[in-house]
């Protein structure tokens, strides 16, 4: 499985951003004008003309002939090539993306200071007992790192939220191996975390352990380039 990432630059020029919109459905287009703040609209964009242009590739195919389908808990997928899964994420200026043969996911999040205590709302007792084990100095990162692997995990699922955060418990081992204790183990499951930038935490999801080594950085040229056939 391949990780792409993307970081949202302060400022697009409003050509390009006009451009980039014109390549979504209507409805999309309306909801991301609708965004009060430009970072908001920049990140949502962008996260969907980055799937974009992995499909035109994948595919080689043109982005008008790209039209998404949803499973009953909304996850889009692209039903003329049923073996090209994603999933995509963003928070603060990244935007990511996860592409493999099977259901796969991914989540973003910028660290910020945030009261623990919501740890007892949403994470399985062991979950909550392993975030209080930690160093004080710790546990802001550890919690970041159980929140992204367990929304990588929901979002691989393609479920959504209808599977309740506290109905399944990972640790995250001092080998840095990662774990998962489910009621439903018809099915394996495996995480991979990578370091994109000091201020944020990316986990992944799928259901092989072929994930890549790297992530393959993107940047507003490559998308132009492959979504319009031309350099910027």
């Amino acid at each position: 499985m391949n990780i792409y990432a993307l970081k949202c630059p302060a400022v697009i020029h409003k050509e390009l951003y006009e451009r980039f919109l014109q390549v979504l459905p209507k409805e999309k287009r309306e909801r991301i004008i609708r965004f009060r703040h430009p970072e908001d609209s920049y990140r949502t964009l962008l996260a969907d003309v980055l799937v974009r242009s992995l499909i035109c590739e994948a595919c080689e195919i043109s982005s008008d002939k790209i039209v998404f389908d949803y499973n009953a808990y909304g996850k889009p997928f692209f039903k003329p090539l049923p073996s090209f899964c994603f999933n995509v994420s963003h928070s603060g200026e990244w935007v990511v993306c996860i592409t493999d043969d099977f259901e796969v996911g991914i989540d973003v999040e910028q660290i910020v200071p945030i009261d623990l205590d919501i740890a007892n709302h949403y994470f399985a007792p062991t979950e909550v007992e392993d975030l209080l084990a930690k160093h004080p100095d710790k546990r802001l990162a550890y919690f970041y790192d159980l929140w992204t692997l367990k929304e990588s995990y929901i979002k691989a699922r393609g479920m959504g939220l209808s599977i309740p955060l506290q109905s399944f418990a990972i640790r995250k081992n001092h080998d840095h191996s990662i774990l998962l204790s489910q009621k439903d183990s018809r099915v394996a499951w495996f995480f991979q975390q990578y370091a994109i930038d000091p201020g944020y935490t990316l986990s992944a999801c799928g259901t092989t352990n072929h994930f890549a080594d790297q992530v393959v950085m993107k940047d507003l040229q490559d998308l132009h380039r492959v979504i319009f056939h031309e350099s910027m």
